[in-house]
């Protein structure tokens, strides 16, 4: 188990950054020994509020797998940002489907690259995204809107 160092290694990096006012980013994936792909609420919620416990201003997290479970996350973060990781590549209506749940939920954001470039047409991909985060679309209304999206793979 190395989360202590992981602790002193990140706080190094923060302490850093703050003295070039640089924003900090914590990619906070808990994992070790019993947390193998372990993203349930809790575990989750956790990682977020260890974001906020070590000083980021920002903490990446997975999803938890539902709206409610990534409201747990984001209300344990208190003040501090939270964005949702890309995770592995899903179909386009999974895909806007999980985006549309975390935002509801109050993620402030996604880090998802190869759920956008891996796929045949990120451009349409990225129109569908803008339509459920900025235009606040349904997830059928930003498939529709935005040909070249499929239902399911």
């Amino acid at each position: 188990n190395h989360e202590v160092e992981m602790f002193e290694e990140f706080r190094a990096a923060q302490e850093a950054a703050r003295e070039h006012d640089m924003g900090v980013v914590m990619w906070s994936y808990p994992r070790g020994q019993g947390l193998k792909d372990d993203t349930s609420a809790d575990t989750i919620a956790y990682a977020a509020r260890l974001g906020l416990e070590l000083g980021a201003d920002i903490a990446k997290v997975k999803y938890p797998g539902s709206g409610d479970a990534m409201r747990w996350a984001v209300d344990n973060a208190g003040d501090m940002k939270v964005v949702m990781s890309g995770g592995s590549k899903t179909s386009d209506e999974a895909f806007l489907s999980t985006v549309a749940e975390a935002v509801e939920a109050g993620a402030d954001g996604l880090a998802v690259g190869r759920n956008v470039f891996q796929r045949e047409n990120p451009e349409a991909i990225l129109d569908g995204l803008e339509a459920v985060i900025f235009d606040e679309a349904s997830v059928d209304e930003a498939l529709a809107a935005t040909g070249g999206l499929e239902a399911s793979d």
